[in-house]
C-alpha cells in the first residue's frame, strides 16, 4: 500500500515544482514585456520605436543576435551568414533579421538625406 501512495505524492510533487517554475517564468516574461513597451513609449520616432520592439520581441524569443548588433550596424547580413545561422527562410526568425535590414536601409536613406 506505501507504493501506491508514494506515487500520487511524488507526481503532486513534481507538478508542484513545474507550476512554480513556469510562475517565475511568467513573472519574468511580464517584467521584461513591460520594460519593451515602456522603452518603445519613450522612443522618439517610428523607427527607434521599431528597433527597441524588434530588440525585445528577438531577445524575449531567443534569439537576440537577430535584432541589432552595435558592432554591425554598417554592415548587411547576408543570405550566407543566415544560413550559418540556422535561420530557414519564411520563418519567424528570418522576419525578425529582414525587419533589422528594413530599418537598417531607412537609416541609411535618412543619413543621406542630410
Amino acid at each position: 500500500m506505501a507504493a501506491t501512495g508514494a506515487l500520487p505524492q511524488t507526481l503532486q510533487s513534481i507538478s508542484d515544482i513545474k507550476i512554480g517554475e513556469l510562475s517565475k517564468q511568467r513573472n519574468l516574461f511580464q517584467k521584461q514585456h513591460s520594460e519593451i513597451l515602456r522603452a518603445a513609449g519613450d522612443a522618439v520616432d517610428l523607427r527607434s520605436k521599431a528597433r527597441v520592439l524588434l530588440e525585445g520581441v528577438t531577445r524575449l524569443k531567443g534569439s537576440p543576435s537577430d535584432a541589432f548588433d552595435k558592432e554591425d550596424l554598417d554592415l548587411d547580413v547576408s543570405d550566407l551568414a543566415l544560413q550559418a545561422a540556422g535561420v530557414e527562410d519564411g520563418s519567424e526568425r528570418a522576419a525578425h533579421v529582414n525587419i533589422r535590414r528594413f530599418l537598417r536601409q531607412s537609416r541609411r536613406l535618412r543619413d543621406q538625406e542630410f
